[in-house]
This record gives structure tokens, sequence and C-alpha cells, in this order.
């Protein structure tokens, strides 16, 4: 009852030090974690929030709040791919509440809002390989790592071996373009894309190298 009444009043730490108390008697309790997860969540702590829901609900994996909590702190996190698939997924299990509905929704007018300002630039220069660039990484960033793909890949097929002249910046922009595909690559599991990437990168900017290797190495893991 502590753990719910000081998560209530925005007591982060003490609802923290709360489901810690409860969970030293009862390791692995979900609703235990559950709040333990809010009072991460309320001090910006993110990845600790999501691995602490996503214990819970391998306890219970019915709890379709413990599902909703997830999918609105991995949003929170920044990977709104991720976020707004969990979030659909709990609205699935919660067929016509409205709550449920409208976070799926939230979820994503929150994710255009932040896109939109950088799909208007592309759309006013389609051929632009600095703001087809920039609009991936942001993709990337937010957890859509397939669309991200694409405006990387639509970005480097713009470019002439003129642009990518030894020494000039365009070669540097698109070295770390190809890093950026070899990083997506890899969280997709496609290692044997990642890989040619990486290199390629190594390529066009050697001062690339050492996250370079360091990427294919967890990629070869």
């Amino acid at each position: 009852e502590l753990m719910r009444l000081l998560v209530s009043l925005q007591s982060w730490s003490d609802a923290e030090a709360s489901a810690r108390k409860v969970l030293s008697l009862r390791p692995g309790d979900p609703v235990a974690l559950y709040y333990l997860a809010w009072s991460l969540r309320g001090q910006d702590r993110y990845a600790e929030a999501i691995d602490a829901l996503q214990l819970a609900i391998r306890a219970e994996p019915s709890r379709a709040e413990f599902v909703q909590a997830l999918g609105r702190t991995q949003c929170l996190a920044d990977d709104f791919g991720a976020g707004i698939a969990t979030l659909e997924k709990a609205a699935a299990m919660q067929p016509g509440n409205a709550e449920a509905a409208r976070a799926v929704a939230s979820a994503k007018a929150m994710l255009d809002d932040k896109l939109a300002p950088y799909r208007r630039l592309v759309a006013e220069q389609p051929a632009s390989f600095d703001r087809r660039a920039a609009l991936a990484f942001l993709l990337q960033k937010h957890g859509l790592p397939q669309q991200a793909l694409a405006e990387y890949d639509t970005a480097l097929a713009g470019l002439g071996a003129t642009a990518l002249a030894e020494g000039s910046e365009l070669r540097r922009l698109a070295a770390q373009v190809q890093y950026n595909r070899g990083v997506v690559y890899r969280r997709l599991g496609r290692s044997g894309q990642a890989e040619p990437a990486l290199v390629e990168a190594m390529r066009l900017d050697p001062g690339l190298s050492a996250q370079a290797w360091f990427t294919i190495g967890l990629a070869r893991t």
C-alpha cells in the first residue's frame, strides 16, 4: 500500500525504496516490479524501468496494465517502434477499452509530431542528401529501423562519384550514413549486411574505424 501511495504522490525515490523492500521479502513479485518500474520511470531511468516491467510481464503475462506500462515507457525512452507495438498489444488484450485505444493514438501522434518537421524538409527537397540522412537518423533514433534504412538507401543512391571526392564534406557524411546502416542492420539481426556497410564506412572515413570495428565485433557474436 505504501508503494502505491508514494507512486501516486510522485515521491519517486521513496517509492523505489518501498518497492525494493517488498522485493527483498518477495523476490519477483510482479506488482512490486510494476511499482518499481513506475518509480524508476519517474526518475527518467527508462532502461531499468523497462527491465522491471518485462520481468513483471513474464510473471503475469495476462496483466494488460503491465503491458501498457511497458509500451508507455518504451515511448518515453524514444523507442516508439517497440512502444507503439506494445501498446497495440495491450489494446488487443482489452477490446473496447477506450483508454487503451487512446494510448495507442497518443503515441502515434507524438511520433508524428517529432517526425513532421523533417518530413516537410524532405518533401521540399527530395534529392537533398543531408535532409534525407537527418530524417533517417531520426527514424533510427525512434525505433523505426526499416523506415530508416529506406531513407538511408535513398540518400546514398542520389550521390555521385564527384560528391564522394577525397576530403569532401559529403564523403564524411556518407561514411556516417554507412556506419548508421551497419548499426541498423545489426539491430535487425542481419549481420551479413551490417559488416559490408561498416567496412564501406571505414573506407570513406578511416576516422570511423575504431567504432566500426567494434560494431563488427558485436555483429559477429
